[in-house]
């Protein structure tokens, strides 16, 4: 008896740390389509979230070229903000500001050398037709104030016009943060005011479809 109880305490203890184990590398994978931005205006820095987008462009040398969503007033006043990768977060990169809708705050940019991209990064698809109700509980990925990539719990609160609201307050490093139901992109942070915004991700896809940017589901 005592030796099928140690068994079965083994079995659940191997299943406890598979389970960690997993949740650890879906977290670490979602790291990877995060990204850091910093835009450097009139002599002061400001930081933000912008995420990847999963399409197939490659450059000359057949490099995957790498598009990020982030919020317009993350980046404005900078046409090329420097980029930080979650698996190389000390050396960031350049990127090119492409496209900017300031009536939705969505921006679209490109990293300037793909040469320089981590191989390993991850791509976050935009979920279009995700239900989401209030009180669902999500996750926003971003920046707040000497954390990096901080996960913060948040659920919908409310909608206002076409904004999403959520009953939390984020820092102003959450701004072009995704708001994540599992691993889809359900919206973008836009306003990290005392109640937290996000423009729907249907928003998002729509822009991007109209600047020539159409996004495909990762691999």
């Amino acid at each position: 008896m005592r030796g099928l109880f140690a068994m079965v305490f083994l079995s659940a203890i191997l299943l406890m740390a598979k389970g960690t184990a997993l949740a650890q590398h879906a977290n670490e994978w979602r790291n990877n389509g995060v990204v850091k931005i910093v835009a450097a205006v009139d002599g002061r820095e400001k930081t933000g979230t912008g995420f990847i987008v999963p399409h197939h462009d490659a450059d000359q040398h057949n490099n995957p070229i790498i598009y990020i969503v982030t919020a317009s007033h993350v980046v404005e006043g900078d046409k090329y903000p420097k980029v930080s990768f979650f698996n190389r977060r000390h050396s960031p990169v350049e990127a090119e500001v492409l496209k900017t809708d300031r009536r939705s705050d969505i921006a679209l940019l490109k990293i300037r050398d793909s040469a320089q991209v981590p191989k390993n990064t991850a791509a976050l698809a935009l979920s279009v037709s995700e239900t989401i109700g209030y009180g669902d509980k999500l996750n926003v990925i971003g920046f707040p104030p000497g954390v990096s990539w901080g996960w913060t719990p948040v659920t919908l609160a409310s909608q206002e016009g076409l904004d999403l609201v959520f009953s939390a307050k984020l820092d102003e490093g959450y701004s072009g943060a995704p708001v994540l139901a599992d691993d889809k992109v359900i919206g973008m942070i836009t306003d990290s005011g005392r109640t937290a915004s996000a423009v729907p991700a249907e928003i998002i896809a729509r822009a991007l479809k109209g600047w020539g940017c159409k996004t495909t589901k990762p691999r």
